[in-house]
């Protein structure tokens, strides 16, 4: 009788809590379909064109498929840039949308989903939690710059994030058997993690960090566990050809555009931690006080070991990209990994302790944090639509002027704060009106622009930077205003 009694509180308890986490992961799939969704409606609904970082640059490609991958490897070596993935990957999908911008942008946003999703479903392999796969997306997703990479199809971090995600994937099925202590490193596994890794150094050079990473933390599980020689023998191999990868490419790689990433610029890198901390951790802050709260609810220590291995990567691996970051940009579109690797890591942390949370308070948390991406998403997603209605605006602006046209078909040269607008607007008016302008000429301070007497438009984007407009003085009025956009004519 007391072992009937004994056996059915079992089975219901088991029920119970099997109950509660399917309760747990329908929450937070919620959470996660609704930021995606939010997405995925704009660029159903919105009427999405190019223009947003290079993408006229790359529809203008001519000649074969080969042709355009040779010719831009040898632009991008000329650049001091690496990353054939990323070449390859410009050609085939700008070939195939070229002449259907929206239907570029769906694509992409099924491509940041599945970069989120294997990251995700690593984080469910290490917690043993499926929760793991909606959590890291909508932590990833209360993070503005995430979303930039739906807007830039230019940009190439996703595309690293895809792959070291996978490659995160089978290194993991390769390396578990060892960490837990059941086998030995599976070698098929290991072979295909190592060919994700080096596609995701292919896709942005700074996927190193990933590298770095995974060395690091497989030298630590290794010391940790004794007689354990292919781990820490494992990450060392790891540690070195990534920091080696590294050397070769500031020695041989880096020159033109990237030589101005110098290492020792301490000054610079003082000024992008301040930057850092301002607009990549401010907004992380929500999830850091949730994730301490979720610290308190006590863990069941099965997973200790899996646990620390998987701190060790996401933290290394966000210190590192942020390390390699500071001498050039912390900000923008290059942020983007690091909102995924601080996803990965409070995923990690608080994926187990959310079954044990009560089910009305882990509602308000899912509510919550619904409410925080919406906002997120939202913000972003206006101010993405506008900056592509403000430069669409503009670019009529400019071939039905006719003062304009006159003026700058007689040799005025128009200039401007912003870098790559100076090539995308005018390459993107040649292209879809047929006209002949020249690059425009970028000018970061106002200074330039008023000593150039040949200078009649100055191009002003308030979201480049924070001239000082008043030294334009009375000779300069605007002549076009929107959001993004204010051109300015020199009166005499």
């Amino acid at each position: 009788m007391l072992r009937g009694t004994a056996v059915s509180l079992t089975e219901n308890n088991e029920r119970g809590h099997s109950a509660g986490r399917s309760w747990v992961t329908a929450l937070w799939c919620l959470a996660a379909f609704a930021s995606l969704a939010v997405v995925l409606a704009a660029f159903l609904v919105g009427k999405w064109t190019w223009g947003l970082m290079d993408d006229y640059k790359y529809i203008a490609w001519a000649g074969t498929f080969w042709d355009k991958v040779a010719g831009y490897m040898h632009g991008t070596l000329g650049n001091g840039k690496f990353c054939p993935v990323y070449v390859v990957h410009s050609v085939l999908f700008y070939g195939l949308f070229g002449k259907n911008a929206g239907l570029f942008y769906i694509f992409r946003w099924a491509e940041v989903a599945a970069a989120l999703g294997v990251w995700g479903w690593l984080a469910a392999m290490v917690t043993r939690r499926t929760v793991a796969v909606p959590l890291l997306v909508c932590i990833a997703l209360s993070f503005g710059r995430v979303y930039d990479a739906f807007f830039y199809l230019s940009t190439p971090e996703i595309i690293g994030v895809f792959f070291s995600g996978c490659a995160g994937i089978f290194l993991f099925r390769a390396f578990e058997p060892a960490m837990a202590r059941r086998g030995e490193v599976v070698r098929s596994q290991l072979i295909i993690g190592a060919i994700c890794l080096i596609l995701a150094c292919g896709s942005r050079e700074m996927f190193l960090a990933v590298a770095f990473a995974w060395g690091l933390s497989l030298v630590v599980v290794g010391l940790l566990r004794p007689r354990r020689i292919s781990l820490w023998a494992s990450g060392l191999v790891f540690l070195t050809l990534s920091v080696v990868y590294g050397f070769l490419l500031k020695l041989f790689v880096s020159k033109g555009y990237t030589s101005a990433y110098n290492i020792t610029d301490f000054s610079k890198m003082i000024s992008n931690i301040l930057i850092w901390v301002r607009q990549d951790v401010v907004p992380h802050i929500p999830w850091i006080v949730g994730a301490a709260l979720c610290m308190l609810v006590r863990s069941s220590g099965t997973l200790a070991m899996m646990r620390v291995w998987a701190l060790v990567l996401g933290v290394v691996s966000y210190l590192v990209y942020l390390g390699l970051l500071l001498p050039w940009e912390t900000v923008g579109y290059y942020s983007t990994p690091l909102g995924v690797f601080f996803a990965f890591v409070v995923t990690v942390l608080v994926a187990e302790r959310l079954e044990k949370i009560s089910v009305r308070m882990l509602s308000l948390l899912a509510m919550a944090a619904v409410m925080l991406n919406l906002y997120v998403g939202g913000t972003e997603i206006y101010a993405a639509m506008t900056y592509q209605q403000d430069t669409d605006s503009l670019s009529r602006w400019m071939v039905n002027n006719v003062q304009f046209e006159y003026e700058v078909g007689s040799g005025s040269t128009v200039r401007i704060n912003a870098s790559e607008p100076s090539d995308t607007i005018p390459m993107g008016v040649n292209l879809v009106y047929g006209k002949s302008y020249k690059k425009f000429i970028f000018s970061p301070r106002v200074r330039e622009v008023l000593s150039d007497q040949q200078t009649r438009y100055y191009l002003y984007g308030p979201n480049w930077g924070d001239q000082d407009l008043s030294r334009l003085g009375r000779i300069w009025y605007p002549v076009f205003q929107s959001k993004n956009w204010v051109m300015f004519r020199r009166l005499y």
